[in-house]
């Protein structure tokens, strides 16, 4: 499929978010994080302990805009506890590492189809 003029862009923006943002997050998230917490409590709390630091992680720089924070922690902790839950179900991050990349690749897609129109 040849989405036009963009379409090397899309690519290489996709391979540097595979790179550069799915898998390093997942290891620090899901891999680190997660386990440590897992390590001192239930796992459930763990996963949504884990959730929310992914979400502040994500958006800490809009807090300072209290309606922009608001709405756009509802989608960072949903895609966050979704990867959470994959973590726990396959116990390995491998899943959460394409589940994200994939999820990444979503929103590149999705942006440059908007801006493109």
């Amino acid at each position: 499929i040849v989405f036009g003029d963009w379409s090397s862009d899309v690519c290489s923006s996709d391979l540097l978010m595979l790179l550069f943002v799915g898998l390093p997050e997942e290891i620090l998230f899901r891999g680190f994080v997660q386990r440590s917490f897992e390590a001192r409590m239930p796992r459930a709390p763990a996963t949504y302990l884990t959730a929310i630091y992914f979400a502040i992680i994500h958006i800490i720089i809009f807090i300072l805009v209290p309606p922009l924070f608001i709405f756009l922690f509802i989608p960072y902790i949903g895609i966050s506890i979704l990867l959470g839950l994959v973590r726990n179900w396959r116990n390995d991050i491998f899943a959460c590492v394409a589940l994200h990349i994939v999820y990444n690749i979503a929103q590149t897609l999705i942006l440059y189809l908007i801006l493109s129109t």
